[in-house]
């Protein structure tokens, strides 16, 4: 999901990989999905569990991405969808973490497009975020949701 405040930051986690311990990688929120759950209903589920904010509308679906990785001993297969949300700013209060997410979520940051854009590469999911959120912020929102790559 892409958090965005009124100062078009976006907000991003940053994660530690269980079985490499010194990599970390900066993502937006999200995560899996429950039985049941339609991709909207997992996203505001997972906003909740990693930030505490409820009571919101997402906006339109603008990216995709499909990606293996392998987390601790698991290989995952994601089909990712990114909602746009835009917020005012607030301080993140979690409204639950798994075990997991407690040990690997390290911090979390607003970031510009341009800190983005000077920062990206591989310790970012997808690694092209800059570039992306560049042309959201500029109202470039797709007609159907874009591939954004690794």
């Amino acid at each position: 999901m892409l958090v965005i405040d009124e100062s078009e930051r976006v907000l991003l986690l940053r994660t530690q990989l269980p079985h490499r311990k010194e990599l970390s990688v900066w993502l937006t929120p999200g995560g899996g999905l429950k039985p049941g759950e339609t991709y909207e209903e997992g996203a505001l589920r997972e906003l909740w569990e990693e930030t505490g904010l409820t009571g919101v509308d997402l906006g339109p679906w603008v990216w995709r991405r499909q990606v293996v990785w392998r987390w601790g001993d698991r290989i995952y297969e994601a089909h990712e969808r990114f909602f746009i949300l835009w917020v005012p700013r607030f301080s993140l209060s979690p409204g639950v973490r798994v075990d997991l997410e407690s040990e690997t979520v390290l911090e979390h940051r607003w970031w510009s497009v341009p800190e983005l854009q000077a920062a990206a590469g591989p310790s970012f999911a997808p690694t092209l975020i800059g570039e992306h959120m560049a042309a959201i912020l500029e109202g470039c929102l797709p007609d159907t949701p874009i591939d954004v790559g690794y």
